[in-house]
């Protein structure tokens, strides 16, 4: 097993481009008197590792999912569960919670659903920039091709730099109130919900070996929520356990 150390540092280098996703649109569905709840879902992809297969180097990608989910004026994060570094894989029931009410700056943090304790209690905008990849925003390269956008921008092969990016846009989520970007939702009349960053294979001195292609994923995703009866039951509970918290 190679340990990909140069992820943080192409990290580093996406954050430049990268602030994090600002959402402000929720909504639910009312269907034979039961609450549907609608989640918008914040997915990344990115490499953590490389590994050697028949002499093969391949590379393992973790993907990492943040919903947030609106019930009324509370609004509840559901977090990546915890991921197994060597297989990618997640493990089931780790998932954290972090609820708030949208008129309250503060809220309390939940190591998983079911969690009956009170909970940490947090700073709204502490959490949402730390976790929750808030303000998220992609700006528009200047040699780029629409409506499928492929701009090449290392022309030095640096291999901590992406050679490629694509954005990928639709209207099927134009009238959600949220973006990936502003200025480009505006200028092409439709949602950028997808965006990849490629790095192309190219040999790497400091493992002395090529490097197979990378990518980096950032799409967004509306939902329905599957456990609509827990997440509405936690919610209650919350109410209960926090009587001094805010509920309007």
């Amino acid at each position: 097993m190679i340990e990909f150390k140069t992820i943080s540092k192409a990290v580093t280098v996406t954050a430049l481009l990268i602030c994090t996703c600002c959402f402000t649109a929720w909504h639910s569905e009312y269907s034979n008197n039961r609450v549907k709840l609608k989640a918008i879902q914040s997915i990344a992809i990115y490499p953590v590792n490389l590994y050697k297969e028949n002499e093969t180097i391949k590379i393992n990608s973790i993907t990492d999912t943040v919903s947030r989910i609106c019930s009324g004026n509370f609004i509840l994060y559901k977090l990546p569960s915890v991921t197994e570094f060597v297989t990618g894989k997640q493990i089931k029931g780790t998932d954290p919670y972090f609820i708030y009410n949208k008129n309250c700056d503060f809220g309390y943090y939940f190591s998983k659903i079911k969690d009956t304790g009170s909970g940490k209690k947090w700073i709204v905008d502490s959490f949402l920039i730390k976790y929750a990849r808030d303000k998220q925003v992609f700006d528009t390269p200047t040699d780029s091709i629409w409506p499928l956008q492929k701009t090449i921008k290392n022309q030095q092969k640096d291999s901590l730099i992406f050679d490629s990016i694509y954005y990928y846009y639709t209207k099927n989520l134009n009238k959600l109130d949220y973006t990936l970007s502003k200025g480009l939702d505006s200028s092409k009349g439709m949602k950028l919900y997808k965006v990849r960053l490629i790095y192309a294979s190219k040999f790497s001195s400091t493992y002395k070996t090529t490097l197979p292609v990378r990518e980096f994923r950032f799409e967004l995703r509306e939902v329905s929520v599957e456990n609509t009866e827990e997440v509405l039951q936690f919610i209650e509970h919350f109410k209960i356990r926090h009587k001094e918290y805010p509920v309007s």
